[in-house]
């Protein structure tokens, strides 16, 4: 029976490793907010590494559509960019290089702040965006809060009326969710499905593949990039990056409670050696593999605010095998939330 699984693990794993990249910006050209934001050089740089190795950058809508009829293997270098909250930066400095370079990118907007203005872009500035015909419009909820703590009838009020409130101001079908500050529970994405979007993305790194698609369609990666972070070494293994395919991961649910000390487990085929974990509260994870299974166990519990496991494994051509995710742990009253 074990080798039975083993073997059927396998195969299905090695038929899905390819996939693609999607990357994850706030602002540009931004010097107030380091942590946030690409210095406009950065970014020029980012996309000339994306035409110069021969990248498709393609919409999320696309990417989607690819990952799953199939049409993406292992020596395809496929893209997507995407923007988080709509800042003015964004239109005063990041919409014109990608005009000049032909680029999409996907915005995700927060509703209430596009009717403030100031900070944000507001409707005016949304519809000539998206008249380009480069820019997909998400939602990034009406109001910006941290979704797992809300109650079922002010959660659904933020991923539907966001939903509606920007298709009507812009005229488009709003298909994905970009969850505030990539805060997602198990209740938190079956209302994102409920509430009509295909998919939905939090903030954790990795690579999507017809695997992640299928198995994490409301809680998928994106590679967050900052000044920090920003250079080109760390931006080309970001974007040279595979799937790391996993199964049945538990625990599901990224929310932990306050006391919890938890096992984090998932199937794994073909060799582990070289499969590398690191949690951000941690480092390096000890693991045990039994028939395909990977163990990782914690005697603590996780920092309070968010924190994040990533898995990685060196593959032919020296491009990395990614999988991540994102665990938060609020406490009492909400404590560690920033």
């Amino acid at each position: 029976m074990f080798l039975f699984r083993f073997i059927f693990l396998f195969f299905s794993f090695c038929a899905v490793s390819h996939g693609a990249v999607v990357l994850q910006y706030h602002r540009f050209g931004d010097s107030r907010y380091p942590s946030a934001n690409v210095t406009m050089e950065q970014f020029r740089s980012h996309l000339d590494y994306l035409r110069d190795e021969g990248f498709e950058v393609v919409s999320l809508s696309r990417l989607f559509e690819d990952v799953r009829a199939g049409r993406v293997s292992d020596e395809d270098k496929i893209a997507a960019l995407s923007v988080d909250d709509a800042f003015l930066s964004f239109y005063d400095n990041a919409l014109p290089v990608l005009v000049e370079y032909g680029y999409p990118v996907t915005l995700f907007v927060v509703a209430e702040s596009s009717d403030r203005g100031g900070d944000y872009m507001d409707w005016s500035m949304l519809r000539s965006a998206v008249s380009t015909g480069l820019v997909e419009i998400g939602s990034q909820t009406l109001s910006h809060p941290h979704l797992p703590l809300l109650s079922s009838e002010d959660l659904a009020r933020e991923l539907f009326m966001s939903r509606q409130v920007i298709g009507e101001k812009l005229g488009v079908d709003v298909l994905f969710m970009a969850y505030p500050y990539g805060e997602a529970s198990l209740a938190v994405m079956e209302a994102t499905g409920e509430a009509g979007y295909i998919g939905a993305f939090g903030q954790h790194s990795g690579a999507i593949g017809s695997d992640i698609l299928s198995n994490f369609l409301y809680y998928l990666p994106r590679f967050s990039i900052n000044e920090v972070y920003g250079n080109l070494r760390n931006l080309s293994v970001k974007l040279e990056s595979l799937p790391l395919s996993v199964r049945n991961f538990a625990p599901l649910d990224p929310v932990l409670g306050e006391h919890d000390i938890i096992d984090v487990r998932f199937d794994f085929a073909g060799e582990t050696g070289g499969l590398t974990c690191y949690h951000s509260n941690f480092g390096l994870v000890d693991k045990e593999v039994l028939f395909g299974e990977v163990l990782l166990s914690f005697d603590k519990v996780f920092n309070y605010g968010r924190s994040r496991l990533n898995c990685t494994k060196l593959g032919i051509g020296g491009r990395y095998h990614w999988f991540g995710w994102q665990f938060i742990r609020y406490g009492a009253d909400g404590k560690g939330i920033h």
